[in-house]
């Protein structure tokens, strides 16, 4: 949980520095495919997301690949 906290906070930091400067540009905080599953999908850890509006990339670490694009 503690791993999220500062995620979430450096997310939100970006997010702000982002907006002033690039207003075009978005941020997505990437997650492995397994942390997503087993942590992501809580429904918990869902409100806090949808509240900050937070968009995630979730990739699969060993195919190096996207898997979702979650805005």
């Amino acid at each position: 949980m503690r791993e999220f906290e500062t995620a979430l906070g450096q997310y939100l930091i970006y997010q702000t520095f982002l907006l002033a400067t690039y207003p075009e540009y978005k941020v997505f905080l990437a997650v492995g495919k397994n942390i997503y599953e087993k942590f992501f999908e809580q429904v918990a850890i869902q409100l806090i997301l949808q509240k900050y509006q937070v968009s995630l990339l979730v990739i699969d670490i060993n195919q190096e690949e996207v898997i979702k694009w979650i805005s």
